[in-house]
């Protein structure tokens, strides 16, 4: 099985918190295209269920990007499997939290690349 690795996790020293890598397949894409590394949320946070993820810029002191759902990117999610970021994130120091959006800095962070 083919794998496309922008940023191949294998080479990268990084530091991750509650992330894994993992190997998804392309949204419609046919039999034998090459899947693509993301990072994911390693187990379940246990977070209330009151708030939604979003990604925290450490060096911005913001919110950035998204999540990728299908073929789209999400700037939040509600469920922590939902949590997919593209390879290329890993090179950037960010956190993902859970919360409100409007208040980061009462978010509670379940993840990050440090």
């Amino acid at each position: 099985m083919a794998v496309v690795a922008d940023h191949s996790p294998q080479d990268q020293q990084l530091s991750l918190h509650h992330l894994q890598w993992i190997q998804v397949g392309q949204l419609g894409a046919p039999a034998g295209t090459p899947r693509v590394w993301r990072l994911a949320l390693a187990k379940d946070p246990h977070v209330d269920g009151t708030g939604v993820f979003f990604l925290w810029d450490l060096d911005e002191g913001r919110t950035t990007g998204g999540f990728i759902a299908d073929d789209t990117v999400a700037p939040t999610v509600a469920d922590w499997r939902q949590v997919r970021l593209a390879s290329s994130y890993a090179s950037s120091r960010f956190e993902v939290r859970y919360g409100d959006p409007e208040a980061p800095a009462e978010a509670a962070v379940v993840a990050g690349v440090y």
